[in-house]
């Protein structure tokens, strides 16, 4: 009997993987959960209001942020892996980057370097498309879950898309004075953080 593996369910489980283990890495410092006391969702009445910061004036906005990391991200060539890192390395924090080599690239670069996908960056156009979650962690300062709207041109779409228009979730904190990528984060980790919230 011959078994095959779906490389297309790898790379999701390898994501899915990398994601809860951005969301540990944030939600989880001390070995345990540690409830982000202001942690809010878009939509709900009682937003506690974070006082504002002020900022370097090379500082990023958490709405550029997502943008940066979603093209950076999906901009490919499958023939200069050291340079796609290099600018996910930019737009990321350390442990964000980390997920995203450990786990992410060597999950879904076989797949580019095999099909030779070149995604140039005026194939990609990435938007905010506002804030899902937000809150305050303990040791690492605020956060935010956001939504990034995905357009990739389809002469360029990476072998496992079915579809250039598409909708990335990511979790962003800040990193000397920058809002910076994370982890991706599915629906269900966010309502798992709403629930492990609520007093």
């Amino acid at each position: 009997m011959e078994i095959r593996i779906n490389r297309t369910l790898i790379v999701i489980a390898t994501a899915l993987l990398a994601a809860l283990v951005g969301a540990a890495v944030v939600l989880w410092p001390n070995g345990g959960f540690t409830p982000l006391p202001t942690a809010t969702s878009v939509g709900t009445r009682n937003m506690t209001p974070r006082p504002t910061q002020p900022q370097s004036a090379n500082a990023n906005t958490p709405e550029e942020a997502a943008a940066a990391f979603a093209k950076a991200f999906y901009t490919v060539s499958y023939a200069d892996y050291d340079g796609w890192l290099a600018g996910l390395k930019a737009v990321s924090t350390d442990d964000g980057y980390a997920i995203l080599t450990k786990s992410i690239a060597p999950a879904i670069w076989p797949e580019i370097e095999e099909a030779q996908t070149v995604t140039p960056t005026e194939a990609v156009t990435a938007e905010d498309a506002g804030l899902v979650l937000e809150g305050d962690s303990q040791i690492g300062g605020p956060w935010q879950i956001r939504n990034v709207n995905v357009r990739i041109d389809s002469a360029h779409l990476w072998p496992t898309m079915k579809s250039g228009g598409f909708s990335a979730i990511v979790m962003l904190a800040q990193q000397d004075e920058q809002w910076r990528f994370v982890s991706f984060m599915t629906p269900d980790q966010i309502e798992q953080i709403k629930k492990g919230q609520q007093p």
